[in-house]
């Protein structure tokens, strides 16, 4: 409006209204403001963790420009020339610090009021796990804890007998591998210390072990006495592979419905490797094509629990139930009561108890099939304020809620759940896949379960031994390293692809049974739900890897599985520790061997030695 020109025309009175001249010109000139300057939003008190760096910020008005300075305990901040300012690392010494600005124009200058800063002590806490103190421990062994702060943990170590600390594996959840050979047998200290962000430190407390190695280093211990996790099952999916679909391409019929001999070889522990899990695909358009093949499985003793792979296509962001998209937050209750629906219509309709429900398989993983993704907050949200509420209210409290289902084995997304009490209660297991992952630490809370919920060959079929070793091995490793409670296989039986993701394979026509199978049955066969892993010398002859489970409800039922990656034969002497056993009975799989019963073995002095042949895994079972 500055500079601008009023002219007024001057009009006379009567019908016509004559033109009778201009009014002189007038020029509008406007000033800028001259006020000086006013605080609108004062800077707020801000409460931090050491090792954070919290920003203060000021609002004014007046006459452009405006400059800003900021003090702390009134004196000026060296460059803090803006509307905001954020402080450097924050230690314990900035407890009680007052930050103001003062606010300057031509006109004059404001100094807003003092905001205080409040900086709370560092909670770094480090511990060790296991093994458990005074425990007795021979071989390689896995040392394993947690580590917990305010800000983020960097680093975890480990000093044996308070020399140097060595880099462990993990920070929050840890694993450091220890070769007791080199160590004497007698009784040693473990010490973990763990270094956050802010370069604060803290140390465990002491474990102390003691070290029995036979001169030889042949010797697997069994110990009774140290138990560690109890083992909730073993198991595969039932998922896809339909002989029907809707519009969306969901399957809604036909769930491929498994032969006598596939399921007997399955779910049968007389007749195949006795699994002891079903996971099931929860079909999002309410359809229920997997009925038989869990009703069947249910009635070898099975127990059943579901996944879905997304929301309805109307509930996403996307408007679609493939290519990721999110479940919006207007639909999380219409979400939650669906799910609980169909798990009450499974339990009441078709006599199907469900055991567990996951929220979401692979939320962090978009697909061009049906796939869904959720955040560490959405997860909390919807876990605690609606699906687990929607159980309860249904009578359905009993069934477990499962978290993250990740598609890899982290944890990322369960973090915001993990560390609210209100929704940390409200999960029954915290899971993830095992895709391309070594096994590795995840603490969970006393009453929650570890579960691995899918891994699988994706590349070509392998019927091999090599690669029966291979998952020996890995399933070994997650059941003594990551101390799961269960573990399962992909598909049970994929009659579609001539991949490895299905422990059976007939897509042929042709049943197709790969020794992984086998080697795997190795140990589902004979840990049954309920079983408990106890203490077991690890890796007692190089290339050789043990554990050993117990019936606690028997008084020295015993499985040791053992394997062995090496070419030649592994002489092994396993001595028992806390219970008795008048002998046991070996199975072997190998590259001829199938599970195949062999000669009953004497241990009525305690042990028993034996011969592991090469690339093979021998299960032993007391009676």
């Amino acid at each position: 409006m500055n500079g601008w020109t009023v002219v007024v025309d001057l009009y006379s009175c009567g019908s016509t209204g004559a033109n009778v001249g201009n009014s002189q010109t007038a020029i509008l000139t406007v000033n800028p403001a001259t006020g000086a300057p006013t605080i609108t939003t004062q800077p707020a008190n801000q409460t931090v963790t050491a090792g954070q760096t919290p920003t203060f910020t000021v609002a004014a008005s007046g006459a452009a420009p405006l400059s800003h300075q900021w003090q702390k305990n009134g004196a000026n901040i060296s460059a803090a020339t803006s509307a905001s300012y954020t402080t450097p690392t924050t230690t314990s010494t900035d407890n009680a610090s007052t930050f103001k600005v003062v606010v300057s124009n031509s006109a004059g200058s404001v100094t807003s009021s003092a905001a205080t800063l409040t900086v709370n002590a560092v909670s770094l806490a480090v511990s060790i796990t296991s093994p458990t103190n005074g425990a007795t421990v021979s071989g390689t062994i896995t040392v394993s804890g947690t580590a917990s702060d305010s800000v983020a943990v960097t680093l975890v170590q480990l000093s044996v007998d308070s020399g140097s600390f060595s880099n462990a594996s993990g920070t929050n959840n840890w694993s450091f591998s220890l070769g007791t050979t080199s160590l004497s047998n007698a009784t040693h200290t473990l010490t973990a210390k763990a270094t956050d962000s802010s370069g604060n430190t803290a140390t465990s407390n002491p474990v102390s072990i003691t070290v029995n190695n036979s001169s030889g280093g042949s010797t697997s211990t069994v110990d009774w006495t140290t138990a560690y996790q109890t083992i909730t099952g073993f198991g595969a999916a039932t998922a896809f592979q339909c002989g029907s679909a809707d519009a969306n391409g969901e399957c809604n019929g036909n769930g491929n419905p498994w032969t006598t001999q596939e399921l007997n070889l399955l779910y049968d522990q007389n007749l195949g490797i006795g699994l002891s899990l079903i996971r099931f695909k929860i079909e999002e358009n309410g359809s229920f094509p997997y009925n038989t093949n869990i009703l069947n499985a249910i009635a070898k003793g099975a127990k059943a629990w579901g996944a879905p792979w997304s929301p309805p296509a109307s509930m996403k962001t996307n408007g679609s139930i493939k290519n990721g998209g999110s479940l919006q937050p207007a639909f999380y209750q219409a979400w939650a009561t669906q799910l609980v629906n169909y798990v009450s219509a499974l339990k009441n309709t078709y006599g199907i108890p469900v055991y567990a429900i996951s929220v979401q398989n692979e939320p962090d993983f978009v697909a061009s099939y049906e796939s869904a993704t959720y955040s560490a907050q959405q997860f909390h949200d919807f876990v605690l304020n609606n699906l687990c509420p929607t159980l309860q209210s249904v009578g359905l409290g009993n069934v477990k809620i499962v978290i993250a289902e990740q598609a890899h084995w982290q944890f990322d997304l369960t973090t915001t759940t993990k560390n609210d009490a209100a929704a940390n209660a409200c999960v029954g297991i915290y899971a993830a896949h095992g895709y391309y992952s070594p096994a590795s630490v995840f603490a969970v809370s006393p009453g929650q379960e570890l579960w691995e919920t899918e891994d699988s060959d994706l590349g070509a079929q392998d019927t091999s031994t090599g690669n029966g070793l291979y998952w020996a091995q890995k399933l070994h490793d997650y059941l003594t390293i990551a101390n799961l409670n269960a573990w399962h296989y992909w598909w049970a039986v994929d009659s579609v692809t001539t991949t490895g993701q299905g422990l059976l394979n007939a897509q042929s026509g042709t049943l197709v049974i790969p020794k992984r199978f086998y080697m795997i049955g190795q140990y589902t066969k004979f840990i049954r739900p309920g079983y408990v892993r106890i203490g077991a010398t690890v890796s007692p002859v190089a290339n050789t890897y043990v554990s050993a489970y117990k019936n606690p409800a028997s008084s020295g039922h015993v499985v040791i599985v053992a394997i062995n990656q090496g070419s030649g034969n592994a002489n092994v002497t396993f001595q028992f520790n806390g219970f008795t056993a008048t002998s046991v009975t070996p199975y072997v799989s190998n590259g001829t061997l199938n599970l195949t019963q062999q000669p009953a073995i004497s241990s009525a002095g305690g042990s028993f030695s034996y011969s592991l042949p090469p690339f093979s895994v021998t299960t032993f079972v007391t009676p």
